[in-house]
C-alpha cells in the first residue's frame, strides 16, 4: 500500500522488516515477492541506478525460480522486461519473458498473465 501511494520510505521500511522476519524465522513463502517489491521501490525512487534496479529484479527472479514460484517469477520478469523495452532492449525483454509466459497453459485470463502478454505484444 505504501508503494502504491508513493510513500517509498515506509514501503522500504516494511519490506526490510519483513525480510528480517524471514531471516529470523526461516519462513520464506513470500521471499520472492518481497524481493520484487524491493526492486519496485528502487525503480520508483528514480535515484537508483539502472544496474541496481536490474540486479534487484534478477535477484527476485532467482529466488522465485528456487522456490518454484512461477507467478512470482512471472511478475518480476514482466516488470523487468517492460523496463528493458523502455530502454530499447527488445531482444533481452523477449528472451526473458517469452519462455516463462509459454510455460503457462491455464489461467491466461488472470491479471499477471494478461500483463505479461501485453508486454510481449508490445514487442511485436
Amino acid at each position: 500500500i505504501c508503494l502504491a501511494i508513493g510513500n517509498l520510505r515506509d514501503a522500504s521500511s516494511a519490506v526490510d522488516d519483513a525480510l528480517r522476519i524471514i531471516e529470523r524465522d526461516g519462513e520464506r513463502t513470500f521471499w520472492a515477492e518481497l524481493m520484487r517489491l524491493r526492486a519496485e521501490i528502487a525503480l520508483a525512487e528514480r535515484s537508483a541506478r539502472d544496474q541496481t534496479v536490474e540486479t534487484l529484479f534478477h535477484q527476485a527472479i532467482k529466488v522465485a525460480r528456487r522456490q518454484q514460484a512461477r507467478l512470482s517469477e512471472l511478475r518480476s520478469a514482466t516488470r523487468l522486461a517492460k523496463r528493458f523495452l523502455e530502454q530499447g532492449r527488445q531482444g533481452e525483454a523477449r528472451n526473458l519473458l517469452a519462455p516463462l509466459y509459454a510455460w503457462f497453459t491455464e489461467g491466461l485470463d488472470t491479471p499477471d498473465l494478461i500483463a505479461a502478454r501485453k508486454v510481449l505484444n508490445q514487442m511485436s
